[in-house]
């Protein structure tokens, strides 16, 4: 009986190590079994990693976007409604951030507009950033996004999605740079003094 006991606790002392445990510079696995928006909710990442939904869309910077591009790089997706009086305003932070990441990793945006009215809202608002056209959001909402102005984050080591954000912040700005490091990506110095430090969240798709 007691050889079984030592046994059992050890077998579950295993398991629990190998379920905690996550590898570096990649992905990490969550046991918690918390879903990815209640994590997102807190501004937390989204604890296990995400397959990629498979797309293929039209942008405005006149390439076809797929599930392999943003995987190809780390790359921060922001999501947002185009009718949503939050996301306007919102344009020139993404603008700003997209410039500090100075081309080592990759931001763009995924709109639900088809091409050529992403094309005017880009230019209406002056977007400094390669727009996805995802017209219906329905890629949008498979990937994760809620609300307007909710990000997330690619894992190019494990080829999947690494983290989901709720709205940002400089705060949540902070975490995705740490998360961009986790998920084997650069170190990137990012001025977050510039960004608001209340977090700013959108509409519901």
């Amino acid at each position: 009986m007691k050889l079984w006991w030592i046994a059992g606790a050890l077998l579950g002392a295993g398991f629990v190590a190998s379920s905690q445990m996550g590898h570096d510079g990649q992905c990490s696995d969550c046991a918690s079994g918390q879903k990815a928006a209640a994590q997102a909710s807190a501004g937390k990442e989204d604890c296990a990693c995400r397959q990629a939904v498979p797309f293929r869309l039209q942008a405005t910077d006149g390439k076809t976007w797929t599930q392999d591009a943003i995987l190809a790089k780390p790359t921060l997706v922001v999501f947002l409604k185009a009718k949503c009086p939050h996301t306007p305003p919102a344009i020139a932070d993404f603008n700003r951030l997209a410039k500090e990441f100075g081309g080592k990793a990759a931001l763009v945006g995924m709109v639900d507009l088809k091409i050529a009215d992403a094309k005017e809202f880009a230019k209406k608002h002056k977007v400094a950033f390669p727009l996805i056209a995802d017209p219906g959001a329905e890629t949008i909402v498979k990937m994760g996004g809620a609300h307007s102005l909710d990000m997330a984050l690619s894992c190019p080591k494990d080829k999947r999605i690494g983290s989901l954000y709720e709205g940002y912040s400089r705060e949540i700005l902070a975490k995705v740079l740490k998360d961009m490091v986790h998920h084997g990506g650069p170190s990137l110095k990012v001025d977050l003094g510039q960004y608001p430090a209340k977090k700013a969240s959108g509409c519901g798709f």
